[in-house]
Parts: structure tokens; sequence; C-alpha cells
């Protein structure tokens, strides 16, 4: 195992872009000035294994904690860990706590992946996604689709807009979950989607309930014919 020297900012394919996705493989693709570059430009996602495993003097690879995270923290719109980075970062196996302190820290919002669920913390609410491993025969690159899948869904709105929509258009809870899997790679749970739906029935039975007042209200009838 090797490292090479950093990339850098100007090396990128100079595209418009909202979002910088930054998933690397070893400490040393990616460094500060990199991603602080990148903020200039759009939204800074980062998967933050590549700060944390180190190439040591042997060729093997370990473990260390990031020494600028709480510098660079805060440039991280999209900030994606695993539960076992999570506790070499915070300290704390406490998934929810430790998304809470990494958010304290600067990231806007906060994933953690783990081998039962996906975990979001944006500030105000924390998600959780559970997951049902349909068989584990491989481990690599589950982590990126679940980030990459995570940022582009947000660039369309929030979770809670995405599955609000889902029920005005009249879907089933069985049917959000499917949708779900197919947009996240794994399902709401029937709980969160029913909590979610409460929220937004309010709203529909405000407008269902609101007074009509001055102006014309036209009607169309169609009847079948017999």
């Amino acid at each position: 195992m090797g490292v090479c020297d950093p990339f850098r900012f100007e090396e990128l394919p100079q595209v418009k872009t909202k979002v910088y996705h930054f998933a690397g493989l070893v400490y040393g693709d990616f460094d500060g000035a990199l991603l602080a570059e990148a903020a200039k430009h759009g939204k800074v996602g980062l998967d933050v294994q590549c700060m944390l495993r180190h190439v040591e003097p042997d060729k093997s690879m370990a473990f260390h904690d990031w020494a600028e995270k709480k510098e660079l923290l805060p440039l991280m719109d999209y900030f994606k860990t695993d539960a076992a980075e999570a506790e070499v970062l915070t300290g704390l196996t406490d998934r929810v706590e430790a998304a809470k302190m990494l958010h304290d820290w600067g990231a806007k919002e906060v994933v953690i992946t783990h081998n039962t669920e996906v975990l979001a913390y944006d500030g105000e609410k924390v998600y959780t996604c559970p997951i049902k491993a349909r068989n584990l025969s491989g481990r690599t690159g589950r982590g990126d689709t679940t980030f990459a899948g995570y940022i582009a869904e947000r660039q369309r709105g929030s979770v809670e807009e995405a599955l609000i929509e889902m029920y005005l258009a009249g879907v089933s809870v069985r049917r959000v979950e499917d949708i779900t899997e197919a947009l996240w790679g794994s399902k709401v749970s029937p709980s969160t989607i029913s909590e979610l739906n409460k929220k937004a029935y309010v709203h529909i039975e405000d407008w269902r309930n609101r007074p009509l007042q001055g102006g014309k209200y036209p009607r169309c009838w169609a009847l079948p014919r017999v």
C-alpha cells in the first residue's frame, strides 16, 4: 500500500457543480487546502475514511484520529462516517451523541452508517433508516453508495419533503418503503413514515377546511353515459 501526493483543486475537471463529493481511500488523498478551495465554489461532502486510514511505515493500514477535524469540519455541508470511525473521531459509541458532537464541531449534516441502520442529523432532528441486508457477501462500496444517494436526494429536497410528496400523491406506506429503498438503498421505517404523515395531515386538513371567500369557484361535472 502506498500514498500519493494530495489532489489539487486545479486538477479537478473545470465543470459547474453544486456539490464536491470527496471519497478517498487513505490519508493524504485530500488535504485542507483542497477542501477549503472547494468550499468557495460549492457545497462539500466528505467521507471521513480518507482522513482516518493511514498507511504505516511497514505498508500496513491503521486508523488514527483526524488532527484537523475541528478546523475543517465547518467546511462540511455533508459529512459521512461509519460507527467505528465516529468512535475514533469522538470517543463515543452512542451514534446519536457522536452525530451531535460532530455537528457541534461544525459539520452541517452528519450521516453515520451502521450494519443495522443509517443515521442522519441536521442539527435539529435525528433521522434513522433501518438496513436489512439481503446478503453480506461484500462490504466494499456500501457506504459510498449510501452517501452518494443521500447527497443526490438532498439536492432535490429534504427527507421529510420527499415523504410528504409521496403521501399527498396517495402512495401507501408499503409503497413509500419501496420508493425510499430505491432512492436511498434502504427503507424508512413505518413509524417514521406515520410520524411524517401526521405532520403533513395537519396542513392538508387546514387546506381542506379553509374558508372560501370571494371570487368564483367553477366546477366541472362528468357523468357516465347510460
